[in-house]
């Protein structure tokens, strides 16, 4: 239930909000103690949800920390800490996670990425120790240049830490089910 209201805290923004505004028009039209006292009241959950966002770490939320991290180290060109968010196991062009790591930071050399967006994060499945991610992302070069990609990420649960065990990468414009492969060889 905590892990619910954590991680559709902008669902219960918006029905607080709207009970605000219902208790501020009952408040202008006709003035009483009681009425702002329930403002006030609801005022103070939506301070409750906000601080248990930030205090409450949910499955959802870990995993896209895990994303931001990793296109972190791509932008940064930091082939160790992107490893360290990559399963065991991890698979992608017939690379393992070390050699991957380095191929990517260095392909992030060679085409100067200079910043990456990640965005429209959708949580297809999450169970105790696996997650399906789908989003999108952008990686733009210094020379203007971008990759641009529908992504979905398979995560698995290592300890108490999610790790990246499958990505895949689709045509983000037309034909959205054709996988693209990284531009790192």
């Amino acid at each position: 239930m905590l892990a619910w209201l954590v991680d559709n805290a902008n669902f219960v923004y918006l029905i607080l909000g709207l009970v605000i505004l219902g208790l501020g028009v009952s408040a202008w039209l006709n003035p009483r103690v009681r009425t702002l006292a329930g403002i006030a009241a609801v005022a103070a959950l939506i301070a409750l949800v906000w601080l248990l966002t930030v205090l409450v770490p949910t499955d959802r939320s870990q995993i896209q920390a895990n994303l931001w991290a990793m296109a972190r180290a791509v932008q940064d060109k930091k082939a160790n800490d992107l490893s360290k968010h990559l399963a065991r196991d991890f698979r992608y062009q017939g690379s393992g996670r070390e050699e991957l790591a380095r191929l990517v930071t260095q392909a992030s050399e060679r085409f100067k990425v200079n910043h990456i967006n990640l965005w429209e994060f959708e949580v297809k499945s999450l169970a105790d120790d696996k997650a399906k991610i789908g989003f999108r992302c952008v990686a733009h070069s210094a020379d203007g240049g971008a990759f641009t990609a529908i992504c979905v990420a398979d995560f698995v649960k290592e300890g108490e830490a999610w790790k990246l065990q499958r990505i895949r990468f689709f045509n983000p414009v037309a034909n959205t089910d054709q996988e693209i492969a990284l531009p790192i060889g």
